[in-house]
């Protein structure tokens, strides 16, 4: 069309060419589809495919670019810093989690990878807290590891537990916090250990008082 500027082609309903003066169009079924805009920076490519089911396909918009070949890997990246990586599976989608074996998230306000089932490790850039799991997930993982520029705390079921506040710590060997084999606290106040069912150990630093039970439920 001369006086709009379009032209349009097909063949054989496989291939299809449209270019007009906003947006120009290629494709040939099943093997590529080509779209770009001709008013700003937009355009997406799918081969062996048509769009995001594509074995590959790549889209860049103003605020997103996303990228993926299936099913090795896929990357999403946003105008506000954050993105998203995903290695064999399926590609991230918007907030979900990728179902992949690999995911690595990252934005201004937060850092994530993962690598199921096996481990997961986050970071919150604005409470400065990282946590890492290992063999499970938040928050019931074999091992577990979670600090904070003021608290830290670490476990692996069910060998020992480890957790401390500020002046404050409490430990566990060999079961969970109140049902282990030992445990100890230490606070500024008062000290606490036992071993059960041997004995158990109380001072009070305020007092100068201290207790001794032993061979005792306690």
């Amino acid at each position: 069309d001369l006086a709009s500027d379009e032209t349009e082609y097909d063949a054989l309903l496989l291939y299809r060419h449209i270019s007009t003066p906003t947006r120009v169009a290629d494709r040939l079924l099943p093997m590529w589809d080509y779209t770009a805009s001709r008013t700003s920076d937009a355009w997406s490519v799918s081969l062996l495919g048509m769009d995001t089911s594509a074995l590959y396909h790549h889209q860049k918009t103003e605020q997103t670019t996303t990228d993926h070949l299936l099913p090795l890997y896929g990357y999403r990246a946003n105008a506000d810093g954050s993105s998203r990586l995903s290695i064999l599976g399926l590609p991230p989608i918007a907030g979900a989690p990728a179902w992949a074996l690999y995911e690595r998230t990252s934005s201004p306000a937060m850092t994530s990878e993962r690598l199921f089932p096996l481990y997961r490790r986050s970071h919150d850039t604005a409470t400065d807290a990282t946590t890492i799991n290992v063999a499970g997930w938040e928050p019931a993982s074999l091992f577990r590891y979670h600090t904070t520029p003021t608290t830290s705390s670490h476990h692996l079921i069910p060998l020992y537990g480890y957790h401390r506040d500020g002046d404050s710590t409490e430990t566990s060997v060999l079961g969970l916090p109140a049902l282990s084999l030992y445990q100890a606290s230490n606070t500024p106040l008062m000290q606490r250990h036992r071993l059960f069912p041997i004995y158990s150990y109380t001072k009070d630093h305020n007092q100068d008082e201290r207790s001794l039970t032993a061979f005792w439920l306690f």
